[in-house]
């Protein structure tokens, strides 16, 4: 047994432990089972008697032949590496992990160094960089509303202001709206509740934002398709007054736009009409 135990690497993780400094091996070569101890340095064939499982990585479903097997929680953590990222980020230090080996999601607690494949109780997200869509899991990812808002820049502006120090956005990449609180540093795909809309920074939407017709969530103001417009968007009518009609080529939507203004709304100016074509005719 010695042999094996010599052989054995220092990354190799054991398939038990035990009290008292016992630990159980398995040699990937020959397939035996083995136990060291890690304080006499002692190795032996025999399980230690008198000596139980302490923190066994395949105990949390040990039972009938052809179960599947879940790691000890304090295995998965003890592989996690410095750099690794939480996947939520709640009160009271605690934080969620996911263990890529396994697939297993699990808590650990910085403060305590307490590891548990249950959700502790009373403690909400604080800081979820994955946890804007919580429960089920689902096969397309969604990013979190805190991964959302860390990649705001200072030029991105609200979609609009609520309340009560909250603001919506709309992140530029994913599409998705999320709500924003800058005092609490807090982000969540949930409109918060009992706030209404304080003022909204795109004069043309005021006070609610238009329901999508396709998709079923929130139709962009004019602003945000006026936005991402390219320089060389075709303008598909000229208005009098400065006025300009686009085509939206994400969405489909028909916007106005006013570069002396820098005005965009969806509903045609009143009293404008076409003053040129680039199309050759006025329809």
């Amino acid at each position: 047994v010695d042999i094996l135990s010599s052989r054995r690497s220092e990354a190799e993780q054991p398939k038990e432990v035990l009290y008292d400094g016992w630990v159980r091996y398995v040699d990937e070569e020959s397939g035996y089972e083995y136990y060291v101890n890690s304080v006499t340095e002692q190795s032996t064939y025999d399980r230690p008697k008198g000596y139980e499982t302490k923190n066994d990585p395949f105990g949390g479903m040990r039972g009938r032949k052809g179960e599947e097997y879940k790691p000890d929680v304090d295995i998965l953590s003890s592989r996690r590496g410095e750099g690794e990222q939480p996947k939520e980020v709640m009160n009271g230090g605690w934080a969620r992990y996911l263990d890529e080996e396994s697939g297993y999601a699990y808590y650990y607690n910085s403060s305590t160094e307490e590891s548990t494949y249950d959700r502790p109780s009373l403690y909400e997200t604080k800081n979820d960089p994955f946890g804007g869509v919580r429960g089920k899991e689902s096969k397309s990812t969604k990013p979190s509303a805190s991964t959302l808002s860390s990649r705001r820049t200072a030029r991105d502006e609200p979609v609009e202001l609520l309340t009560d120090g909250w603001e919506k956005y709309m992140d530029a990449e994913s599409g998705h709206f999320y709500y924003y609180h800058e005092d609490t540093d807090t982000s969540t795909y949930e409109r918060p509740d009992n706030f209404v809309t304080d003022k909204n920074p795109f004069d043309s939407v005021r006070g609610q934002i238009f329901p999508g017709g396709g998709g079923g969530g929130d139709k962009e103001t004019a602003d945000i398709l006026s936005s991402r417009r390219a320089d060389d968007a075709v303008v598909e009518e000229f208005l009098n007054g400065g006025w300009c009609k686009y085509v939206d080529d994400a969405t489909g939507y028909e916007y106005y736009y006013n570069e002396a203004e820098g005005t965009s709304t969806y509903d045609r100016p009143d009293g404008f009409q076409t003053h040129q074509n680039p199309f050759g005719g006025v329809r």
